[in-house]
Order: structure tokens, then C-alpha cells, then sequence
């Protein structure tokens, strides 16, 4: 997702110990841990309330890794079976077996859980950090006494599997972070390898024998992918990069083919280029490159373009993921000399960040919109709106879809100052309805027209109830909260007095 999200709630107080006079339930937990679910890989930590600088990150073995692979196995009955890296043993196991049929196992689902909510965690326990402030909350340990300055700018750049992920931050007056450019990125993560490694095996083999090769033979194509994962972290940009070749892989290629992949790669402009033999596939030093070379370039495009906006950075900090590759280090170093740094862990930074976060979401105090906000509206047609638009009620001629503005993107909202939200008036377009939905929008414009131009989405629907005794000239009063990573909606009938509220995610 752009900027990913991971969520940090918080463990419940049990029993007496828990006091409804002492602050909110997230005042009285126990714990705050963190969830990061990525497309490829997950993981948690967390701290407790007597000692939250201490962050526990559990590791995964193999390799004592703090994610596993976003995996989830299913009994043939639908029950959980297992998660990650023992799910992936398991189904490996009866692939071997052929009793893998009835079993379920889903990878990649990270966008359905995000459609489907909380996924069962109390709403009044979550917050949901945003994954480049929250590793940029991590990597200020790694910064030390120079983060504590006022004025000091940082950069982390937030390297996953799917996406890219980069924001910049000022140590303010008061030791919190302010925000200097909105968080940006792209799909240009760790997995624009995997996808230029599939194009090259699908240029050697062919599109035919690469999808029955997946098909038929997963558990040899898990173990490739892995071991590319493996050498990704370990290519520095010289050398060969040397796989474990799949004998079904070649053997599939000989029997629908009638060649061997040998023979076959002679012809092709992958002639000593790329070899198969000795159990082994060698790919040259050039094409090995090449693998990376787009992510890399993409990913040094867009820290430039921040640091043309952004003047006075002293440091771009490198986490997750895809920030181990030797090669993405070789480059970034450089493109950007000495600015360039790295946590021990770059992997659990965002977890570590997120707890940080859950103990103290006001660390980020200042942050600027990423989009412009605002609420779809009716108002009197005028000669200039387009005749589309044009929508008759009760004999009075309006402009339908309008784009009422809140805030316009690239306005420095504060965390501390949300009371300061401006209300905006608006009218019942009936007489005697008893409720109204607010259609909120952001749009990638400052100033956008209508709310179905490109560049426009809707980002939430709230249906609110209102005094079905009011007339069409009943005020409604609706203010848009910004600063947090939600958006906070409110919603006052000026005729009934009575306030409503809803929250929207931000990203």
C-alpha cells in the first residue's frame, strides 16, 4: 500500500486491577505490541508497561529471522493448521506425500485483511502506525544524541517486499518529530527482483513451461524463490549469482520441448550468459544487475526528488527488508556518500517503531497531508458549472459532485491543534429526511473541481441521523480532523444539536 500500515495495540487489564476512573483502556494495558503484515513476510513485537524501552521482537527460526512468510495453512476442515515458515514445511510435506489436495493455503492475502478491518482486535485497543514513521521513530536510537538536537532533518527510507516507502522528519522544540514531506514511494521493493528474475527464467524456458513448472512442481519453485531471497542479501554487484537449479525445472523444459535447456540457451542472447550445469544455474555479473537495476533506480529517483524539496538532510537511513542487499547498499552509498546508514536489524525496524509509537502516537506531532480532503456537496447551478452536473430538486437547479475542500494537500497539520479544524456549513437538500450520508474524498490535486475527476477516490461514507423537522434550509455543520494516521469526522445538527462521529483510515 504506498505507505503501509502496521497496527500497535495494546493488552487489556484484568480483574481489580483495572479502574475505569484511571484513563482509557489503552492507559490500563499491560502491553503494547505490534503487527506488521506484509505482502511477503510478517511479524510482531512488544514492550510492557514497566519497561517500555525494552522492545522484545520475536524471532523466526530458520536463520532467527524477525519475519516469516505471510502464509496461512488451513486443515481440509477449514481450521487453522499453521502460519509462515512451518505453514510452507507443512504443505511442503504433503506435496511430497500427494495429500495436499484438501488442504488450503493462502499467501499474499494482506489487502483482504485490510478489507476486512481489525481482524478482530478491539477498535478501542488498535492504532495503526504508518510504516515509514514508524521506523523512522526506531531509527532514532540509531541516530543518538545527534537526533536530540532541534532542526535536525533525517530521511528513512522504508525498503520492503512489495513497496518503497520514504518520509523525512525535524526533531521540533519539544523533542517530538515533525513531518517535512508527506510519506512517499512506490511498488519498487524487494519483489521488482523476483519479478525481473520470472521474466528472465520465462525468456529461457518459455511462458508454457514456467507455468506448469509452478503448477506442478510448487515445492521445487518455493525452494528456488528462496534461495533467491537468500541471494539477493548476498549479491554486492560483482560476481556471478549462483542458484540451486531444479532438475524438474530442466526435465519439464526436455519433455515438452524435446531439447535440452543446454542446447536451447546456446541459441538465445543468453549464451554464456546464463549456464545450467553442475546442479547449479550461474547467472553473469551483467544480467545479475540487471535484476535489481530498475527497483535501484527508481529508488534513487525518489530520494532525490525529496531532497530537492527538502534542503538540510543529514542522514538517509536504510530499514526493512530489501535494505540488506550489498548491491542496493553499494549504490545507495554512491549516489549519496556519507548520508547513507543502517540499523542492525533493518528488518524489525517498523515493528520496533510501531510499539514506540503505540506507547506514544504523539511522537509524530506535525505531519503534512499527503492529499487534498474534503466532502462531495450540491450548490446552485451556475452558467460556468458543466450541464453534466446539472440536477433539478423541487423546481431548484443545482450542481451535483462538487468538491467542497477541507484541507488542501501539502497543509502542515498538528496532532496537538486538531480542535483548530475549520466547520464547514451545508443544507439538507429534503424536507423531512431523517438521516444524510457525507461522502468524504481526497484527491491527489490542491484543488480539485468535482469528486469524480481523475485523481479523485472516495475514502469513506458516513450516514448520519438528522431532525427530520428541519427545513431545507437546516444547517449542518461537518468539520474533517486531521493529524493523527486517521481522520476524524464530525458531524453537529444545528437543529437538533446532537453530534455524530466516524474515522477513516488515511492511507
Amino acid at each position: 500500500m504506498g505507505s503501509g500500515a502496521s497496527a500497535a495495540f495494546t493488552g487489556e487489564t484484568y480483574g481489580e486491577m483495572q479502574n475505569p476512573n484511571q484513563g482509557t483502556k489503552k492507559d490500563n494495558a499491560l502491553i503494547c505490541a505490534a503487527i506488521d503484515f506484509g505482502t511477503t513476510y510478517s511479524g510482531y513485537a512488544f514492550s510492557f508497561y514497566n519497561s517500555p524501552d525494552k522492545i522484545h521482537t520475536h524471532y523466526w527460526p530458520p536463520g532467527q529471522m524477525t519475519k516469516t512468510p505471510t502464509v496461512v495453512l488451513l486443515e481440509p476442515s477449514g481450521n487453522f493448521h499453521s502460519f509462515g515458515m512451518v505453514a510452507m514445511d507443512k504443505y511442503k510435506e504433503l506435496l511430497d506425500k500427494q495429500e495436499h489436495k484438501e488442504w488450503y493455503l493462502f499467501e499474499r492475502f494482506k489487502m483482504k485483511l485490510y478489507e476486512k478491518g481489525s481482524a478482530g482486535i478491539p477498535e478501542d485497543m488498535l492504532s495503526l502506525a504508518l510504516e515509514p514513521e514508524a521506523a523512522s521513530l526506531d531509527c532514532r536510537d540509531l541516530l543518538g544524541e545527534a537526533a536530540k538536537y532541534v532542526g535536525y532533518r533525517y530521511m528513512v527510507l522504508d525498503l520492503g517486499g512489495g513497496t518503497a516507502d520514504i518520509t523525512a522528519h525535524e526533531v521540533a522544540d519539544d523533542g517530538n518529530l515533525t513531518e517535512l514531506h508527506p510519506p512517499t514511494g512506490g511498488d519498487f521493493g524487494g519483489t521488482k527482483v523476483d519479478i525481473k528474475f520470472d521474466q528472465l527464467m520465462s525468456r529461457i524456458f518459455g511462458e508454457t513451461v514456467l507455468k506448469r513448472f509452478k503448477q506442478e512442481y510448487m515445492q521445487d519453485y518455493w525452494e528456488l524463490m528462496l534461495d533467491l531471497e537468500r541471494k539477493k542479501k548476498m549479491f554486492n554487484g560483482t560476481g556471478k549469482m549462483i542458484l540451486h537449479q531444479p532438475v524438474t525445472l530442466t526435465e519439464l523444459f526436455s519433455d515438452i520441448t524435446g531439447s535440452t535447456i543446454e542446447e536451447t540457451i546456446l541459441k538465445t542472447p543468453f549464451k554464456n550468459k546464463v549456464q545450467f550445469k553442475l546442479g547449479k544455474i550461474y547467472i553473469a555479473e551483467d544480467i545479475a544487475r540487471q535484476l535489481f537495476d530498475d527497483a535501484l533506480k527508481n529508488i534513487c529517483e525518489a530520494t532525490s526528488g525529496i531532497m530537492q524539496k527538502v534542503e538540510k538532510i543529514e542522514k538517509i537511513i536504510l530499514v526493512g527488508g530489501f535494505s540488506e542487499s550489498p548491491y542496493l547498499e553499494m549504490v545507495m552509498r554512491e549516489k549519496f556518500n556519507d548520508l547513507v546508514d543502517f540499523p542492525k536489524e533493518p528488518s524489525g525496524a517498523v515493528l520496533r517503531g510501531a510499539v514506540r509509537f503505540g506507547q506514544k502516537p504523539t511522537t509524530i506531532s506535525t505531519r503534512v497531508c499527503p492529499y487534498t480532503y474534503g466532502i462531495a456537496r450540491m450548490v446552485n447551478f451556475k452558467s460556468f458549472h458543466p450541464p453534466t452536473k446539472k440536477v433539478t430538486i423541487g423546481g431548484i437547479e443545482y450542481c451535483d459532485n462538487v468538491f467542497n475542500i477541507h484541507i488542501s494537500k501539502g497543509t502542515k497539520v498538528s496532532v496537538e491543534n486538531k480542535h483548530l479544524a475549520t466547520e464547514h456549513k451545508y443544507y439538507r437538500p429534503l424536507h423531512e429526511m431523517t438521516q444524510t450520508s457525507i461522502e468524504v474524498y481526497a484527491s491527489d490535486k490542491p484543488d480539485p473541481e468535482f469528486v469524480d475527476e481523475p485523481g479523485c477516490r472516495q475514502i469513506g461514507l458516513a450516514v448520519v441521523d438528522i431532525d427530520p423537522t428541519g427545513d431545507m434550509g437546516s444547517r449542518i455543520w461537518v468539520k474533517l480532523i486531521f493529524g493523527g494516521t486517521e481522520l476524524e469526522l464530525v458531524v453537529r445538527d444545528e437543529k437538533s444539536r446532537k453530534i455524530s462521529n466516524a474515522v477513516f483510515k488515511l492511507f
